[in-house]
C-alpha cells in the first residue's frame, strides 16, 4: 500500500473518528486515503478553526483531537490553536503536509521549516522521512499526546505519502495504570483541612482532565469550603 493509506490506517488504529482541516495540494494523497476510510474529514473555513475545534474535541473527549492542513500558510495558521492545546495540556495531534523531500534544499513554493515552527508549541514535532516509519511515529505521537498530555505535530511530505510500503499498524495495547496516595497521608491532609480557619479550594484544569468535577462538588458540599470569590464579587 502507499504511505498515505498506511497513515490513515494507523489513525483508525488509534481510534480517530474525525479530522478537522482545510484541503490543499500537498495533502491530496491523505485526503484520497481518507475518502475510503470511516474517519470523517470535516472541512473548516480556516485552519484556525480546525485547530481550535480539535482542541475542544480533546478537552471534551480526553482523546487527541486531530487537525490537518497543507504547507506554508496553511500550516502556520494552525499554530495558535495548537499552542492553546499545548499550554492547557489538551491532547491534540496536528498533521501537516510538506513538499517532497527532494525539494527541501531548494526555494520551493511555500516551503518553510514547519517542524521548527511547531517546536515551541508542541511536546513533540517531527517529519516522516520514509513510509516504513509511519506506524512507529503515529503510535509515539498519540502516546505523547495522551501521556504528556498536550499537542504534538507530524509532517508528512508528499513523496513519502506516495511511497509504497509493506508495513502495517502496530498493535494497540491498552495499559491501565492506577495509583492512590497513602491512606495515612490522606488522614493528615483531612486533619489540616479541619483545623484550618478559612480554607479555600484552588481547582484547575486537572479537575476537568481527570473528570473529577463531581468529586470536587461533593467535597465542597460536605465541607462547606468555598472556591475563591471573583474580584467583581468583592466590590
Amino acid at each position: 500500500m502507499k504511505g498515505s493509506d498506511l497513515f490513515v490506517k494507523c489513525l483508525e488504529n488509534e481510534g480517530v473518528t474525525h479530522i478537522f482541516g482545510v484541503p490543499g495540494e500537498e495533502i491530496l494523497d491523505i485526503l484520497d486515503s481518507l475518502s475510503r476510510s470511516k474517519i470523517k474529514f470535516i472541512v473548516t473555513r480556516h485552519e484556525h478553526g480546525a485547530a481550535f475545534i480539535a482542541d475542544v474535541y480533546g478537552r471534551l473527549s480526553h482523546r487527541p483531537g486531530v487537525c490537518l492542513s497543507t504547507i506554508g500558510p496553511g500550516a502556520t495558521n494552525l499554530i495558535t490553536g495548537v499552542a492553546d492545546a499545548y499550554l492547557d495540556r489538551v491532547p491534540l495531534v496536528a498533521i501537516t503536509g510538506q513538499a517532497a523531500l527532494e525539494k527541501t534544499h531548494k526555494e520551493a513554493h511555500q516551503y518553510i521549516d514547519i517542524v521548527g515552527s511547531f517546536k515551541y508549541t508542541t511536546n513533540w514535532s517531527t517529519t516522516i522521512m520514509r513510509a516504513d516509519f509511519i506506524p512507529e511515529i503515529l503510535k509515539k505521537a498519540f502516546d505523547i499526546a495522551v501521556d504528556a498530555p498536550g499537542a504534538v505535530h507530524i509532517e508528512l511530505p508528499e513523496d513519502v505519502a506516495e511511497e509504497e510500503t509493506s508495513k502495517i499498524p502496530l498493535e494497540r495495547k491498552v495499559n491501565i495504570h492506577s495509583s492512590a496516595p497513602d491512606h495515612s497521608e490522606l488522614e493528615k491532609v483531612a486533619d489540616l483541612i479541619k483545623k484550618a480557619s478559612a480554607p479555600i479550594i484552588l481547582a484547575g484544569n486537572g479537575v476537568i482532565r481527570e473528570e473529577a468535577s463531581f468529586e470536587l462538588k461533593a467535597l465542597v458540599d460536605k465541607t462547606g469550603i468555598l472556591l475563591p470569590p471573583l474580584s467583581w464579587e468583592k466590590a
